[in-house]
């Protein structure tokens, strides 16, 4: 049995974070290792942990998460980084890419589909 993907959730509303933990309980692919609230924060538990997966969210307190996929991807060379955001447009997609980001994941999705993008891009082949 192939071991579980391991995530790290960058999330600062509570409500949305401890409602994407509880899902992943039920998923026995993926497991939410730890939540950061902040850019900061992440780059932190990114270092120390190691994941599979870092899912971002764009808006964070001390800055645009899109700018610290680079920073989050140097700290732990291999990680994926998806981005969740409530609305994007075709530059917020070309600045993903640009900045070396792995997909991304609107907020208005459910929650299966998180789940499936976080699988794709933690085994791309």
């Amino acid at each position: 049995m192939n071991a579980a993907v391991r995530v790290v959730l960058v999330e600062d509303h509570d409500l949305l974070a401890e409602a994407v933990q509880a899902w992943f309980e039920d998923v026995p692919e993926a497991d939410v290792v730890t939540r950061a609230r902040s850019i900061e924060e992440a780059r932190v538990v990114v270092k120390r942990l190691h994941p599979d997966v870092v899912v971002l969210d764009r808006r964070l307190p001390d800055g645009d998460g899109i700018g610290a996929i680079r920073s989050i991807k140097a700290a732990a060379p291999g990680v994926a980084v998806l981005v969740t955001t409530a609305s994007a447009d075709h530059d917020t997609v070309a600045r993903i890419d640009a900045e070396g980001g792995d997909g991304l994941v609107l907020k208005s999705n459910n929650l299966d589909e998180l789940v499936t993008a976080i699988l794709r891009v933690a085994s791309p082949e």
